[in-house]
């Protein structure tokens, strides 16, 4: 592990490296950091949507591998529902729902394992 957090993972920032759709590049490390021991860099970066709950909270003072993890997770289900998994009208709605309500899957018409359900929550 090189210790590199993104911190600013989104659909946005992957990209196809080819027409063929079988390389893929992440890209924009302008707000990335370390994470090493004890030298891990202050966490006060992102984007709403795509941010986890304990970096909205302010529990997660420190950059942390966790939060690109979370990214991840909101991208897989932004991929496979078309929509985000928490998404107000205002930021401050956004934020709410991120901390305080579980991801829901009862609107979607896609039926998706309950496996890939597991792996979202």
């Amino acid at each position: 592990m090189k210790g590199i957090i993104h911190r600013d993972l989104k659909l946005e920032n992957v990209l196809f490296g080819d027409k063929e759709r079988t390389l893929v590049k992440v890209v924009d490390f302008g707000i990335s950091g370390r994470c090493k021991g004890n030298a891990a860099e202050k966490n006060n970066a992102g984007t709403l949507p795509y941010m986890a709950p304990e970096v909205l909270m302010g529990h997660a003072t420190f950059a942390s591998p966790a939060q690109d993890v979370w990214a991840i997770g909101v991208m897989l289900f932004a991929m496979i529902f078309h929509k985000f998994p928490f998404k107000d009208v205002t930021p401050e709605g956004t934020r709410n729902q991120i901390v305080n309500e579980p991801v829901k899957f009862k609107s979607s018409r896609k039926r998706i394992s309950e496996e890939c359900k597991d792996l979202l929550r």
